[in-house]
């Protein structure tokens, strides 16, 4: 064994080692101190601090130990046999569960709100005492940073945008051609029929008018959510159908898990060429992702670095997706309150549809698509803002609260998820097309525009990632149509008193 070899083996073994440190001794921490480990380290450095110098320090240890673990997720995947096979994605999941729930960061940053003594309402001699003391400045109460929520809301449209800045839609219309699409369409019915499924389930099992008829919103969401993404969920569950607060973090709880696995258990079959072999010989396959990859990359021609990047390249680059997403968030605040056939303009068209479309003409009809690192900047973007989403949505502890309902809506999302998977094999079998591309449409329906790319990084065609992109991007734009009007069906069929209760 060469030098290298071990020096790499010893590398992987350093790599763990700081991984188990970090959750151990966020177990640890909080069991002794009921916080977590970045909150403590920064007690521990900064004691009797105020203010600004705490804040600072948890914000960059925040976004430093994220950092750190997808670093190492990130190397470690291609070196390590057993985790290749589920690949990065996966591995980068687990790790966003584990670090909230094994307390190395915070769901939530809590700050120390700080104010001038002379303003915090105290006594005039308790104010003149802290004053001769130096003290100009008291805690009054804790502030939460909604720095989670920022990242999450501008993180994916961001992310989108630069990925899609790099789309040359003539080529991926010459080489791609349109059986992809009509595989995400079949997938985006599957999701559909399995909806029906689970609403009749919900409606057979809960007797209780108003649970049935939150159980019934939870499903219309989870559609909307799995032929777009959480913001079709929240838009259509939340926004048009009025499910309560209570019921959508029993639906949000309820819906990580079948999520996380179904993902996990595609990732993972694009890790076993003799699964995908055997998947593929039921298929039979006409389309095959890999030569469609070659022939796109052929197209498109390669993308080279060029042998120094030019400073004003990363302002063009920064200045173009930035831009793109302000348009978008513009958009929102100037037609997003208005209606069309009853429905918010915002809830139809939320800010990542606009963003992709703006995004795909720039990319179609400028030059920007030639400049470097779009597709690096936006995967990265991609991996911490999803990352952040699971680590702040996922709450162990909560589920106790209520266990029952939580429990058989994970189980009817599970069914539903099965209901799927088969109609998206038959479909691929009808379509002729071969599973990586199958398997990218279904990521994209399940998944979204956060792991359809990625997806096609598993299944090695990384050539097709803005495919991913796109489906998802079409699911954006249909999930809130298919969701609203299914929703209100369903509601007729088995709630018709929420439905009065509507105004319908």
């Amino acid at each position: 064994m060469g030098e290298g070899k071990i020096n790499e083996q010893k590398l992987i073994t350093y790599a763990f080692l700081v991984l188990a440190i970090l959750h151990i001794g966020g177990l640890l921490i909080h069991h002794v101190t009921g916080i977590t480990l970045l909150e403590w380290l920064g007690k521990a450095s900064l004691k009797g601090s105020l203010g600004k110098t705490q804040k600072v320090f948890l914000i960059v240890g925040y976004f430093a130990i994220i950092n750190l673990e997808l670093a190492i997720v990130l190397w470690l995947t291609p070196r390590v046999k057993w985790m290749k096979k589920a690949g990065p994605f996966t591995w980068a999941l687990i790790l966003a569960i584990l670090s909230t729930n094994c307390y190395i960061i915070p769901r939530t940053i809590y700050l120390d709100f700080v104010t001038k003594a002379s303003s915090a309402g105290l006594a005039k001699p308790v104010v003149s005492n802290l004053t001769k003391a130096g003290i100009n400045y008291v805690v009054v109460g804790k502030k939460a940073l909604s720095l989670q929520k920022i990242l999450v809301e501008i993180g994916i449209p961001l992310s989108i945008t630069f990925l899609l800045l790099e789309i040359d839609l003539k080529a991926i219309k010459k080489s791609i051609g349109g059986r992809p699409f009509a595989m995400f369409f079949i997938g985006s019915l599957g999701t559909v029929v399995a909806g029906f499924v689970g609403a009749f389930l919900v409606a057979t099992i809960f007797g209780d008018p108003t649970t049935k008829a939150e159980a019934l919103k939870a499903i219309t969401a989870k559609i909307a959510a799995w032929i777009g993404g959480s913001e079709n969920s929240a838009a259509v569950g939340v926004s048009a159908l009025k499910m309560s607060g209570d019921f959508y973090s029993y639906y949000t709880l309820a819906g990580v898990l079948p999520y996380a696995l179904y993902i996990t258990f595609m990732f993972s079959i694009g890790g076993s060429e003799a699964l995908v072999n055997r998947i593929n010989s039921f298929i039979k396959p006409e389309y095959n992702a890999k030569v469609i990859a070659e022939q796109y990359k052929a197209e498109v021609g390669e993308k080279k670095l060029p042998p120094k990047l030019k400073e004003r390249d990363l302002f063009i680059i920064g200045m173009s997706a930035l831009v793109i997403v302000m348009l978008a968030f513009a958009f929102e605040a100037w037609f997003g309150s208005k209606r069309i056939f009853g429905l918010k303009v915002g809830s139809l068209l939320p800010t990542v549809i606009v963003a992709t479309t703006i995004a795909l003409i720039v990319g179609a009809y400028t030059k920007v698509r030639d400049l470097p690192l779009l597709r690096p900047i936006g995967m990265y973007f991609l991996y911490l803002t999803i990352f952040v989403y699971i680590a702040q949505k996922t709450d162990f502890a909560k589920i106790a609260g209520a266990a029952h309902i939580v429990l058989i809506l994970m189980v009817i999302f599970f069914i539903m998820l099965a209901i799927h998977l088969v109609i998206v094999l038959l479909g691929a079998r009808a379509v002729k097309v071969d599973w990586a591309t199958a398997a990218i449409a279904s990521v994209a329906n399940i998944g979204g525009g956060v792991t359809a790319p990625l997806c096609a990084t598993a299944y090695g065609v990384e050539e097709l990632v803005p495919l991913g992109v796109i489906m998802a991007s079409i699911g954006y734009a249909i999930a809130n149509y298919m969701g609203y009007y299914v929703g209100l069906l369903f509601l007729k069929l088995w709630a018709p008193g929420a439905l009065a209760a509507l105004g319908l």
